[in-house]
């Protein structure tokens, strides 16, 4: 559409010498006409109607000449303040083309793709259309397209709508980076789930020859890798009426690698079952900190997983009422200023369900069998039984 415009009006210039004229100001063509007369005029006018004649048809031509370009002329026009030089875009770019593909991991079947190699399959496939081979070949404008799809992938999903708007197919570029990203969260949750479950087996080494029991919190402080889903197992299933597990239990709220739903059950069940008011009432003083911690993380947005859903979704949808009374009494109780109520906290909460944890014994805070590796990861991450 651009072009097409572009045509029209240059060739106007180009057949038409005095359309030139009449975009100067009326009393400098009448002193011009005066002092060169309008033979001379007009010949300066007929090569300044074919110069532009001349750059049109070398801009319009280099415009159809761009194989697939990802960004609008605009873009391309306006690249942002922050773009780096071409030759540091190269180097990035490089650097993503040497990602390597996924390796056999040691329990199965080949490892998930990183974000990275994802993106350089996507980079490749970009080059092959360009008819590109070599980095070295890419143009300017075609590096900084390449960075822009670059920064879209890598980008929030809010910022990613605003930098889709730059190229010339918004939709499908925003389809490309949601998997690309839900590659890289796959990935990710692969990496958090293997460190979980090398992480419980070298307690399970560490625990051959120990103490019988122990407490539930030294044996999670001992691991040296979150595992959400061993936390949400303590917070839903102990027993609020042993100290060790309920100490456990909030101690597995307040870490920020604990899911949203879990914490929100756990704040849902201590208003429910009078927990709160009877630790105000026998001056547990640790207990509240750690619960006003837990609020405040809350409010604070520490909590990023999204991952664990509740059963059923709506467990804890109408448990605000009771948590807003228990932190009433608490303030009159302890004569302290009201902890604010967490917000928008219990609501449904969709997603899997926590991997099983049925290894660990709450009541003793032992391991009572090896991690099992199928416990941990998709199955079409391991080789199938």
């Amino acid at each position: 559409m651009f072009a097409s415009y572009q045509r029209v009006i240059w060739s106007g210039f180009a057949l038409s010498p005095a359309l030139t004229l009449l975009l100067l100001p009326d009393q400098v063509v009448n002193v011009a006409l005066k002092q060169f007369g309008p033979s001379v005029i007009l010949a300066l006018a007929w090569v300044v109607a074919f110069g532009a004649a001349h750059f049109s048809r070398h801009a319009i031509d280099s415009r159809a000449e761009r194989a697939a370009p990802l960004l609008s002329l605009s873009a391309l026009r306006h690249p942002p303040a922050e773009m780096p030089d071409p030759q540091d875009i190269r180097q990035s770019l490089r650097h993503i083309l040497q990602s390597p593909p996924p390796v056999t991991s040691p329990y199965g079947a080949a490892e998930p793709e990183t974000l990275d190699y994802a993106l350089s399959r996507a980079v490749e496939r970009i080059l092959g259309s360009w008819g590109k081979r070599k980095l070295a070949e890419l143009t300017r404008e075609e590096l900084q397209e390449l960075w822009m799809l670059e920064q879209l992938v890598r980008a929030t999903p809010d910022r990613a709508g605003a930098l889709a708007q730059s190229f010339v197919n918004p939709d499908v570029v925003l389809e490309i980076r949601d998997r690309i990203a839900a590659i890289g969260q796959h990935r990710h949750a692969y990496e958090a789930q293997i460190g979980a479950f090398e992480a419980t087996r070298r307690a399970w080494s560490d625990a051959a020859g120990g103490p019988p029991d122990r407490l539930l919190l030294t044996a999670l402080q001992a691991l040296d890798r979150p595992d959400p889903d061993l936390w949400h197992k303590v917070i839903v299933e102990h027993d609020p009426a042993d100290p060790a597990q309920a100490d456990a239990a909030l101690w597995c709220a307040r870490q920020p690698s604990c899911e949203r739903a879990s914490v929100a059950h756990f704040l849902a069940y201590a208003a429910a079952d009078g927990r709160i008011e009877a630790a105000a009432r026998r001056g547990d003083c640790l207990w509240l900190q750690g619960l006003q911690d837990v609020i405040e993380g809350w409010n604070a947005r520490r909590y990023a997983g999204r991952s664990l859903g509740l059963t059923p979704p709506d467990a804890v949808a109408t448990s605000a009422p009771a948590l807003t009374a228990a932190l009433d009494r608490l303030a009159e109780i302890t004569c302290t200023p009201r902890l604010a109520d967490p917000r928008g906290i219990f609501a449904e909460y969709r997603g899997r369900a926590a991997r099983p944890r049925d290894h660990w014994c709450l009541a003793t805070g032992r391991l009572q069998a090896p991690p099992q590796i199928a416990d941990y990861v998709e199955p079409a991450d391991i080789h199938a039984a």
